[in-house]
């Protein structure tokens, strides 16, 4: 029950901006070296967006979804992330 109580409380933090950044960063690793650079571009512009403020997270993770998807990344679409 322990366990599963911290999960539930773990679950209901809010992530701060920094692990968010780290996270996208992560997630973007796998796809630097193939990503065409209209994506390197869009990613860019959506991830210092959401750094100033001016946007939140999911233009950015949606973009990340998309490519997951097009890249066909099993491990990311089969993880919570998205």
């Amino acid at each position: 029950m322990e366990f599963y109580s911290l999960i539930d409380k773990a679950l209901q933090t809010k992530p701060s901006q920094g692990n968010m950044i780290n996270a996208l960063s992560h997630v973007w690793g796998y796809f630097k070296d193939k990503a065409t650079e209209k994506e390197k571009k869009k990613y860019d512009s959506y991830k210092r967006s959401f750094k100033r403020g001016s946007y939140s997270i999911n233009p950015v993770k949606k973009l990340l979804l998309k490519m997951a998807v097009k890249y066909d990344d099993k491990y990311l679409l089969s993880s919570y992330y998205f």
